[in-house]
């Protein structure tokens, strides 16, 4: 039997809170549908584009190298 090594990758607390608030988004998205609300359903759209855009802008651009982009100074 093959085994496949999983890498133990520690996933952020920011990545955590985004996927709350994106679960959060989605089960908006249910309420407004199954109460035939408009407003939940809209304020489900949003909350999920927008955290859906901010994940995936979080795994390009690592909020660990924010610093060293800030941090380096152009010499002369």
């Amino acid at each position: 039997m093959s085994q496949r090594r999983i890498s133990k990758k520690i996933v952020g607390n920011m990545t955590i809170v985004l996927a709350i608030v994106l679960l959060f988004g989605v089960l908006a998205m249910a309420y407004g549908y199954f109460q035939r609300n408009m407003h939940w359903i809209y304020l489900g759209i949003s909350i999920t584009i927008a955290m859906s855009f901010t994940i995936m802008f979080q795994a390009i651009l690592r909020p660990e190298n924010w610093i060293n982009i800030r941090g380096t100074k152009r010499v002369r």
